[in-house]
């Protein structure tokens, strides 16, 4: 079969239609964040500019099957047209969804059905010479010491990582002075104590950029400067 059929239906002489398609999450790695999902189709005709697409979303096994159609869905996105043959449908997903399914279910099964009655879309398949449906997923991957989330260990993440760690020290003192000093004068003195650590870690971090080839690389740097300049926690 070359294409697949989208289609709203229209009595009993043209029944309603939808297609059902499975797309592998197997090449997003363990851990990872999704950010964006789109879905892309190839339209090879329609009958109205005014069609709309509604995806839906399952757990999928690699393998759709007529069962699939009475599997309960989520909604992912939808697309109105107008529709042309010469470009992409391009139908945005939600992301949530997919991040949700990864560790549990092996593939990301959609269906795709006509939002109106009558109207229909013809899209290219996987067997045909144009596009087939094709699922394209941004995703972004934590590194060891991105305390702020950013892609990038940088001498921001120390400062994420201190403004919310509980500082104490490593034994108890016959006076309890855990957390943050309570007397106007002492916050003070605490503050300008951190101040002063962030200014020298800032410098530090300027400088490793003239570290020679070879040398230590910022990431290791940062954790050099974690477990050497910053308080114990408890």
């Amino acid at each position: 079969m070359t294409t697949l059929v989208i289609d709203g239906g229209s009595g009993t002489s043209f029944p309603v239609l939808q297609v059902l398609a499975e797309f592998s999450l197997s090449g997003i790695p363990a851990g990872a964040d999704v950010l964006s999902a789109q879905l892309k189709l190839d339209a090879t005709s329609t009958s109205s500019s005014s069609l709309t697409i509604n995806a839906a979303g399952y757990s999928g096994d690699g393998l759709a099957s007529l069962s699939d159609e009475f599997t309960s869905t989520t909604p992912l996105g939808s697309k109105t047209g107008p529709f042309t043959i010469a470009g992409d449908v391009t139908i945005n997903l939600n992301a949530d969804f997919i991040d949700s399914l990864l560790g549990d279910a092996s593939h990301l099964g959609l269906r795709l059905s006509s939002a109106t009655v009558g109207p229909y879309v013809n899209i290219a398949s996987l067997e045909s010479t144009g596009v087939a449906p094709t699922l394209v997923i941004q995703y972004a991957t934590t590194q060891p010491g991105d305390f702020d989330l950013d892609a990038d260990v940088d001498v921001d993440d120390f400062l994420s990582w201190s403004g919310s760690a509980v500082w104490a020290p490593t034994t108890t003192p016959a006076i309890s002075t855990i957390g943050r000093p309570t007397s106007a004068r002492r916050r003070e003195n605490w503050r300008q104590l951190r101040r002063r650590r962030r200014s020298r870690l800032r410098r530090c971090w300027r400088r490793s950029r003239y570290f020679p080839a070879g040398s230590l690389p910022r990431a290791d740097l940062l954790a050099m400067l974690l477990s050497t300049d910053a308080p114990k926690l408890r």
